[in-house]
């Protein structure tokens, strides 16, 4: 079964304040640590600095366990939709619609 797809103002809309839902995400996958932030060994407000956005840079600068990982995927919830997502180099996933031809004027040379 697929998981559901957000877009980032799905997401910015469960920051904790306008919304009681604290979504981050986490390499282009969604997760709700609603129920974590209050668990979490750094404290909630490392979680409350990235609630409603993109939490990866700082998630995986942060040293991690395997155990934090393993314990991630439960909060898992959907990902992050395709014209959103960021690429791994930082870079926004720019998409392109080719199903119509580009218009074009004047004369192209190359000499």
């Amino acid at each position: 079964m697929a998981l559901p797809t957000y877009t980032l103002k799905d997401i910015a809309y469960n920051n904790g304040v306008d919304k009681p839902t604290v979504w981050i995400i986490i390499s282009n996958q969604v997760y709700d640590v609603t129920k974590f932030i209050d668990e979490h060994p750094g404290g909630r407000e490392l979680i409350m600095e990235h609630a409603g956005s993109d939490a990866t840079k700082d998630f995986k600068s942060a040293g991690h366990s395997g155990s934090a990982y393993k314990d991630l995927k439960k909060y898992l919830i959907g990902e992050l939709a395709e014209e959103d997502r960021i690429e791994p180099n930082g870079a926004a996933k720019v998409v392109v619609d080719t199903s119509e031809p580009i218009p074009r004027k004047g004369i192209f040379c190359c000499c």
